[in-house]
């Protein structure tokens, strides 16, 4: 789901959420978000639309200095993190929105495929000796 950026996260919600059904959704509970969300906007719209949802706003802490984690927020870095690691996402060369959050859905399942499929260092080494023998092998057939 993906808005324009001009618009305020907490504006931008109401009509995120609407692409969220909550029959197609029903563990969902909780939406964690900053101080952006912090709208009266947002919050009428769960209050009227979404009563089931509560809303978490997390945020520095009231005249904290210096750096302070914030709880969630790791989360959230984190997985930015990891989608930035593919070169599509590195920049904005998509025309659409809808182009962008395709590009974001493709990132992620190419990452949980990674998740799922990891093998360990010495498996990838084993498996990288038999492809090189393999090869070597083949090469000298071909001869």
């Amino acid at each position: 789901m993906s808005s324009d950026t001009n618009v305020s996260d907490g504006r931008a919600a109401p009509a995120l959420m609407e692409q969220i059904p909550p029959e197609e959704n029903p563990r969902l509970q909780k939406i964690l978000g900053d101080g952006r969300y912090h709208d009266t906007v947002f919050e009428s719209y769960l209050k009227e639309q979404r009563p089931e949802l509560t809303l978490e706003v997390t945020g520095k802490p009231a005249g904290s200095k210096g750096f302070k984690p914030i709880k969630w927020r790791w989360v959230v870095e984190r997985t930015f993190a990891w989608l930035l690691t593919d070169r599509r996402l590195s920049r904005d060369y998509e025309r659409h929105p809808w182009s962008s959050e395709a590009r974001l859905r493709i990132a992620a399942i190419g990452k949980l495929i990674h998740r799922v499929t990891r093998r360990s260092k010495s498996e990838i080494k084993a498996m990288a000796k038999n492809s090189q023998t393999e090869i070597g092998s083949s090469q000298a057939d071909d001869t």
